[in-house]
């Protein structure tokens, strides 16, 4: 699995990685750090991590995640820190050819962003929600995976349930940003659909907060 998500990685990375023969991790990581970019050292960083979270998840919970999968979220954690930190230097890989453009909030306000997202080949759902400051910089974010729920607009609609729950430990003035105009549509009008129970819930939760 490791291999694998190495592999996907850009080659100058893997090739300078693979030929540092230190034994101890402390040294090897220094090692990365003094052959590479920042950009590039910080890719292997957050590889790292992110092999150490999937072995996590599939030792101590049972849920196993494809080596594309890995990539993509270092690739988009990647982005993230990108629109965070403009001015750092960004690592090699396909995903410099796109830069998203993030939407900041009102002055005064955060912003949550909320999103779905479904596994193919394990029948899984999962949702995520962010929350920034005005200026872009990271305040929290929660992520769920979700067994057997493979609808998408049902995933999104408990996405910004999830939003909500996250704001519930930090925020009070807020906007939540979500992609999935129906889910939208739904919270801010007269629909239940087949989420009803989760627009209930949501339209419940914002009446608690001074302004959404």
């Amino acid at each position: 699995m490791a291999r694998c998500v190495w592999a996907l990685a850009p080659g100058d990375i893997t090739d300078l990685v693979a030929n540092i023969k230190e034994p101890h991790a402390k040294g090897w990581l220094a090692a990365v750090f003094s052959v590479l970019p920042q950009g590039e050292s910080t890719r292997v960083v957050v590889t790292l991590w992110a092999l150490w979270h999937v072995k996590r998840k599939a030792v101590h919970e049972g849920i196993l995640q494809s080596p594309l999968s890995t990539h993509s979220f270092v690739d988009r954690f990647l982005a993230d820190i990108d629109l965070t930190n403009p001015g750092q230097v960004s690592s090699s890989g396909p995903r410099s050819a796109v830069r998203l453009k993030w939407i900041a909030p009102p002055a005064g306000q955060m912003k949550i962003n909320v999103d779905a997202a479904i596994s193919k080949n394990s029948g899984t759902g999962s949702i995520a929600a962010v929350i920034r400051q005005e200026d872009g910089g990271f305040v929290g974010a929660s992520s769920v995976v979700l067994q057997g729920i493979t609808d998408p607009e049902i995933l999104e609609a408990m996405a910004c349930r999830e939003g909500f729950t996250l704001a519930d430990l930090l925020l009070q003035r807020f906007i939540l940003a979500s992609d999935c105009s129906n889910a939208v549509s739904s919270i801010n009008g007269e629909g239940m659909g087949p989420y009803g129970h989760i627009v209930k819930e949501i339209k419940a939760r914002a009446a608690g907060f001074q302004q959404v």
